[in-house]
């Protein structure tokens, strides 16, 4: 799917891993704002830090850059979608 090429490597395998993909999401949606995002995550501000050095690291991609934000911010979109999609049938 589209998305996979970006998020393969975060994406939950099960209920026990952490969901890098939420955290993402929120970050993102957070408009990078370590301290909104890790307040609505419920989670200290370095624990947020350190998974999104570990989407970095998994996804090949920089936060900091324009281009694969907007990247990873699409397939967080279309990972979303396809989870309702697959929820409704």
């Amino acid at each position: 799917t589209i998305y996979m090429d970006s998020l393969e490597n975060i994406i939950p395998t099960n209920d026990k891993s952490i969901d890098l993909v939420h955290t993402l999401d929120v970050y993102l949606r957070s408009n990078q704002s370590i301290q909104k995002a890790a307040d609505e995550l419920y989670i200290h501000r370095h624990t947020l830090r350190y998974r999104l050095n570990q989407i970095e690291k998994r996804t090949g991609l920089q936060l900091k850059s324009a281009d694969d934000r907007l990247k990873l911010q699409m397939a967080v979109m279309a990972y979303k979608l396809d989870s309702v999609h697959q929820k409704m049938t």
